[in-house]
């Protein structure tokens, strides 16, 4: 499978160029908007929540970051070998998203465990 990115008429018409010279066949060929991910600022942010959380409650980072996914983001079930697995992230999350999802865990995060975890630009203090 090829992906391309289109951000200039350049892009444009090398993409346009790609299908024009596809051999005869069938193909699909789907076309999205671009959107941006989750900043690292935003990943590095979560991670250190999930550390506080986790060093609160004793448990180990990745229990926390499942029981905050499985709490704030609906499933999403693919079919594996006859089986329904759970694909929910939150590594596809586009960066709108990724702001109501964390500030859902730091809202539960203070009424539930009376953790105050720090605001974005708090990031960096101690």
């Amino acid at each position: 499978m090829q992906r391309h990115e289109i951000r200039s008429d350049e892009d444009r018409q090398r993409v346009a160029s790609a299908v024009r010279d596809l051999p005869p066949g069938k193909w699909a060929v789907e076309v999205k908007r671009l959107q941006n991910r989750r900043t690292l600022d935003q990943n590095a942010l979560y991670w250190r929540w999930v550390h506080m959380i986790a060093s609160e409650t004793g448990n180990d980072a990745d229990e926390v970051h499942d029981a905050m996914k499985k709490k704030f983001i609906a499933p999403e079930y693919v079919e594996v070998f006859g089986e329904l697995v759970d694909r929910r992230s939150t590594a596809d999350k586009r960066t709108g998203e990724m702001v109501e999802y964390m500030e859902k865990v730091r809202a539960w995060a203070f009424s539930t465990l009376g953790i105050a975890l720090p605001l974005p630009e708090e990031r960096f203090a101690a």
